[in-house]
């Protein structure tokens, strides 16, 4: 029978981490919603919103065995950060930018490989804790992470009809002119923050 050590609920290693995913979380489901709409928005054929999203889920696939393949190989942060660095400049600048077609379908595939394939770094965590000198169980963690993201999943519908429309980017190009500037900035903000652990101080455990 396997008796779990709770004691690296004290450790503030996971509650960087566990802060990480639920900053992320809560932009993470945005442009997954919104990809059908924004094609129709501007304009673009029926395929678009459909074939964006298939480049997405492809791109996730293929990024969380790359990922996964980091987090085996280096320490949890070196995959965080690229994650974050990625997912950042696909939602600020392709997302910004996706108004012209390509670019959406550039767009999507970028952040499959990096924000939909953020749920690899969560195995990553478990590591680091045992490296720290804990005994935790990958699962237990995992599932840690998938409640936090749960929980800010919530806020994703209600936030984002909010977010849709709001007139930040008056007189910007592309996207950021339009009324998905709100919501651009706002993912982006929400993927530069699931990083924050990457800024978290080494510190060994204490016996």
């Amino acid at each position: 029978m396997l008796c779990l050590d709770f004691a690296f609920f004290k450790h503030p290693c996971l509650w960087w981490y566990i802060a990480g995913t639920f900053m992320q979380s809560f932009g993470f489901f945005l442009p997954n919603l919104w990809i059908p709409t924004f094609a129709t928005d501007y304009n673009f054929p029926a395929i678009a919103g459909p074939l964006a999203l298939a480049l997405y889920n492809a791109s996730a696939f293929m990024g969380t065995v790359a990922q996964g393949w980091l987090v085996d190989r280096y320490h949890v942060r070196i995959d965080l950060a690229i994650a974050t660095v990625l997912s950042a400049i696909s939602i600020f600048v392709f997302w910004g930018l996706a108004t012209i077609q390509p670019v959406f379908y550039i767009f999507a595939i970028l952040w499959g490989v990096s924000g939909g394939a953020y749920n690899a770094t969560w195995a990553g965590y478990a590591f680091d804790l045992k490296a720290e000198g804990f005994e935790v169980d990958t699962t237990f963690i995992i599932a840690l992470m998938v409640t936090s993201k749960g929980v800010a999943s919530i806020t994703s519908g209600p936030l984002s009809e909010v977010l849709y429309g709001l007139d930040l980017g008056k007189g910007a190009g592309f996207a950021y002119g339009g009324p998905y500037a709100a919501m651009i900035i706002y993912t982006g903000l929400c993927s530069l923050l699931g990083g924050v652990a990457c800024l978290r101080p080494r510190k060994r455990r204490v016996v």
